[in-house]
């Protein structure tokens, strides 16, 4: 699609690719479905999209790579009600990959060979982007931001939602989302090469669970707030959510979520609100790290948390590069004041001292790996 034209697609049309053919689009694609008649894009080894097109009966199936992808250099595309499957064969970008912001929602991207969507840039105003059983990552977004209600990243190969990105201005805003049943991470914003900036904004009402890792790992912000609500986060095999950053206390609240099942701490992190949270099933309810700066309570000096059925029943303790304070302030409803070592390592640095509040009961078991 050249610079300054746009290529419509209209409902119910079904575009296929031959191996290793990919679409540039310096222009705009503009590919508007709609529910009861979708758009596709697909290989031409896919006889469920419009019958045998490539003549050879049963010969050939359809699979992850059978075609390249579809770039998007040119601004205005609208893509909606659209399936974009069996891509990515030599890519290690994803089917759709943007150097522009576009205009998505209720999209369908599924069992391509790379990542789904690789964005350079950031996006917002997306909805109910769907991107599941990629042999990669769900959404591959690199030093760009993504605002997106609805949606789901499940059933991939590594992370459903990765971020790599240094920019501080690149907040994550995610409400009515999911992802689930990946083979790593359900969300991960990688701290990889010194990059330290990009944080959740939000993630709310929200579902993160059966992923091989961790729920959500988001490493490192220290600026802006982070908003953790009503969310589901279960039976994931390691944390529920591993957040370390260098906001206040104040900054980042936790309320009103459900962390269930998980294999290590429903939520670890250094520094947090922690207000009317329901901790379930887990090896530890919750766990502390680095600055050991959690709160409780509610504005009215209430704490609402629950705890039922955790393996551990104290705090757990995450001995990486400690500082601080280890509290008598625990929750309510812990034996008061009990830690569990969870992992043993380099507890603190020569330049950091650790306080041990009086009372403060600190337990320790053989088999905690270093």
């Amino acid at each position: 699609v050249t610079s300054g034209n746009t290529l419509t697609v209209e409902p119910g049309t079904i575009v296929k690719f031959g191996a290793g053919i990919s679409m540039t689009v310096n222009g705009a694609l503009v590919s508007n479905g709609t529910s009861e008649s979708l758009t596709i894009f697909t290989s031409a080894r896919d006889d469920a999209a419009g019958g045998d097109s490539n003549g050879d009966g049963d010969a050939s199936t359809p699979g992850p790579g059978n075609w390249e992808n579809i770039e998007f250099y040119g601004s205005g595309s609208q893509l909606s009600h659209s399936v974009f499957r069996f891509g990515s064969s030599a890519s290690n970008t994803g089917v759709l990959y943007f150097e522009v912001s576009a205009t998505l929602s209720d999209l369908f991207i599924n069992n391509n060979s790379g990542n789904g969507i690789y964005s350079e840039v950031s996006q917002s105003g997306w909805s109910n982007v769907s991107s599941i059983s990629n042999n990669r990552n769900g959404l591959y977004f690199r030093e760009s931001a993504l605002s997106m209600t609805g949606g789901e990243t499940s059933l991939n190969g590594n992370t459903g939602l990765y971020f790599l990105s240094a920019e501080s201005n690149a907040p994550v805003s995610l409400d009515g989302f999911t992802s689930s049943n990946n083979g790593d991470h359900g969300i991960h914003i990688d701290a990889g090469g010194s990059r330290n900036k990009t944080r959740i904004d939000q993630l709310i009402n929200s579902e993160i669970s059966g992923n091989s890792g961790i729920g959500v790992v988001a490493e490192f912000s220290d600026s802006g707030t982070q908003l953790f609500e009503n969310n589901t986060i279960s039976d994931n095999s390691s944390h529920g959510v591993r957040l370390h950053h260098g906001m206040s206390t104040a900054d980042v609240i936790f309320r009103g979520n459900s962390f269930l099942n998980n294999g290590q701490s429903g939520l670890l992190t250094n520094s947090a609100r922690v207000i009317d949270n329901s901790f379930e099933g887990n090896r530890f309810g919750v766990g502390t790290w680095y600055n050991m700066s959690l709160s409780y309570t509610d504005d009215s000096d209430i704490d609402s948390n629950t705890f039922s059925n955790n393996t551990y029943g104290g705090v757990a303790l995450y001995a990486q590069s400690l500082s601080g304070t280890i509290s008598a302030s625990v929750p309510e409803a812990l034996p008061n004041p009990t830690y569990v070592l969870a992992l043993t390592g380099n507890a603190s640095s020569s330049s950091s001292v650790v306080t041990i509040d009086p009372g403060v009961t600190i337990k320790a078991s053989p088999s905690i790996p270093n």
